[in-house]
């Protein structure tokens, strides 16, 4: 007797369905971190820029500017 079964097991589509859910979960980790970082980093830099900003202004009206 010959069968010829074609197609997965149901073991096999279990741990080919886990190593999916494992590679999306381990994608939108990581894309998160990346936009949680990317977003620490405008911070970052607009903190930066106006502090920048407010150094020149200073140093332009040095009698305006109130030192705290």
């Amino acid at each position: 007797m010959n069968l010829n079964n074609k197609g997965f097991t149901l073991i096999e589509g279990l741990i080919a369905a886990a190593l999916t859910v494992i590679i999306v979960v381990g994608v939108m980790t990581a894309i998160t971190l990346f936009g949680l970082n990317n977003q620490r980093t405008f911070i970052q830099s607009c903190l930066v820029d106006a502090n920048n900003y407010a150094i020149i202004l200073c140093k332009a009206h040095a009698v305006d500017c109130i030192y705290i």
